[in-house]
C-alpha cells in the first residue's frame, strides 16, 4: 500500500560495500527535514557482511528504512533501481546514493526541496561533490561537478554526464516498466535524468554547495590499459547515445545526438589499435555516415 505524505524516497544500491555503507546509511538517518522521508536500500546479495549492517539499521530506524535483500545477485540480470526500488518509491522525488558513496551536509535533503517546491520548472536539482580516493584519503582540490551554479537542457546530457549520482535528485515520473532496450544501456543513472527530462519537458539546477562524496575504491575501477580503459569508455558513450537517438529522443535533438556520434566514433578510432583493421575499417564507414547525415541535418532549414 502506498504511503501518503512521503516528500523523498532515497533509494541506495550497495554490494559488498562492508567499509562503506555505514557512512552512507549514517548520511541518511541524520538528515534534518521538515518532511517525511523514506529509505529504500537494494542489497544485492552482499557476500562481505554488508547485509547485516543494512538490517541493523533497518531495525534501529524502522520507521524509516525499507529494504530489499536479495539471495541472488540481480546486477546483471535487471536494473535494481529502475525494476525494484523505483515501484517502491512513495516519495514525490526521488534522492539517489548508492552504497560507497555518502552525504555530508545534514540539510541536503531539505535545501534540495527547498528548490524544487520553489521552482517548478525545474525536474532535477543536483549538486557538487567531494572526490575521494580509494585509501579514503580526500585528493586536494578534486570536485565532481561544475565550478558553478547553472541550469541544464536535456541537451546538455546528450554529450556527457553532469550530475554526480550521489548528488541526484529528481520528480519521481518514472511510473511505467522500463522498456527491452533500455536494459542495454550502458549508463542507467544518465538514461533516468534524460528520461525524467524528456516527460516532464523541464530543466535541471545545479547548486554548487558540496554535499556529498563521490569515492573511487578497487571494486569501482576497470583493469587494464589505460588506452584499453578509454576505448570501452568511449564504445559505451557511442553505444548509449545511439540507443537515446533511435528510442527516446527520436526525431528530437537530431542535430545534438549526431554530433555526439560523430564525437564518440573519432574517440573510438583514436584508441583501437592500427593492427585491428576490420574494426577501424567499420568505424570510418560508419564516421562517413553520420558526417553526411550531420551535413544534412545542418543544411536543412525545414
Amino acid at each position: 500500500m502506498k504511503e501518503e505524505n512521503i516528500i523523498v524516497s532515497v533509494c541506495c544500491t550497495t554490494y559488498n560495500h562492508i567499509n562503506y555503507i555505514e557512512q552512507c546509511l549514517n548520511g541518511f538517518v541524520s538528515q534534518v527535514a521538515n518532511f517525511k522521508y523514506e529509505i529504500l536500500v537494494h542489497d544485492d546479495a552482499s557476500t562481505d557482511g554488508t547485509t547485516q549492517i543494512v538490517k541493523d539499521y533497518e531495525a534501529k530506524y524502522p520507521n524509516l528504512f525499507r529494504n530489499v535483500y536479495q539471495t541472488e545477485n540481480q546486477f546483471k540480470i535487471q536494473n535494481t533501481l529502475t525494476n525494484i526500488l523505483f515501484k517502491m518509491a512513495n516519495g514525490k522525488y526521488i534522492a539517489l546514493c548508492e552504497g560507497d558513496d555518502y552525504w555530508t551536509d545534514p540539510y541536503k535533503l531539505q535545501k534540495q526541496v527547498d528548490f524544487l517546491e520553489s521552482n517548478p520548472e525545474y525536474a532535477i536539482c543536483f549538486h557538487r561533490a567531494n572526490l575521494k580516493v580509494e585509501n579514503d584519503i580526500q585528493i586536494n582540490d578534486q570536485y565532481v561537478g561544475p565550478e558553478e551554479e547553472k541550469d541544464l537542457l536535456i541537451e546538455d546530457f546528450i554529450l556527457s554526464n553532469p550530475v554526480p549520482t550521489v548528488s541526484a535528485m529528481f520528480k519521481n515520473v518514472i511510473h511505467e516498466n522500463f522498456e527491452d532496450w533500455e536494459s542495454k544501456m550502458p549508463f542507467g543513472d544518465l538514461l533516468i535524468y534524460t528520461k525524467v527530462l524528456k516527460i516532464t519537458n523541464l530543466k535541471a539546477k545545479y547548486i554548487p554547495d558540496v554535499m556529498g562524496v563521490y569515492r573511487i575504491h578497487d571494486g569501482g575501477i576497470h583493469s587494464g590499459s589505460f588506452a584499453n580503459n578509454k576505448l570501452k569508455t568511449f564504445e559505451k558513450h557511442l553505444q548509449h547515445v545511439k540507443l537515446i537517438k533511435e528510442h527516446l529522443l527520436k526525431k528530437s535533438y537530431r542535430k545534438q545526438t549526431t554530433h555526439a556520434i560523430i564525437y564518440f566514433i573519432r574517440k573510438c578510432i583514436r584508441y583501437t589499435p592500427k593492427k585491428k583493421l576490420f574494426k577501424q575499417f567499420k568505424l570510418r564507414c560508419m564516421l562517413v555516415l553520420y558526417k553526411l547525415k550531420f551535413h544534412i541535418l545542418y543544411n536543412d532549414k525545414s
